[in-house]
């Protein structure tokens, strides 16, 4: 997770460039593109709340009644997936 939100505050403080992937789309649809470090900061930490927020409600209440170990795997699951599409995104 704080991977993702790390590339969320460095997109949105960076002008749009070829170079970056998303730098270009936050540019079309976010007001003020390129934001300060310290908005990037603020806004990253609500994208990643809301990520949080999102996985907590579909994916990790839904094995609360299973056993420890599938709460776990589910963990370590969305843990994988997530890192898996950062890197797929902007091939760190």
């Amino acid at each position: 997770m704080a991977t993702l939100s790390s590339y969320v505050a460095f997109v949105l403080n960076t002008p749009a460039t070829p170079a970056l992937a998303g730098t270009g789309l936050a540019a079309a649809i976010v007001p003020g593109a390129p934001w300060p470090i310290w908005l990037s900061v603020l806004g990253a930490i609500v994208v990643g709340a809301a990520v949080a927020a999102l996985i907590e409600r579909f994916v990790l209440r839904r094995l609360a009644a299973q056993s420890g170990f599938a709460l776990v795997s589910g963990s370590v699951g969305v843990l994988l997936l997530i890192n898996g599409l950062v890197e797929r995104t902007w091939h760190p």
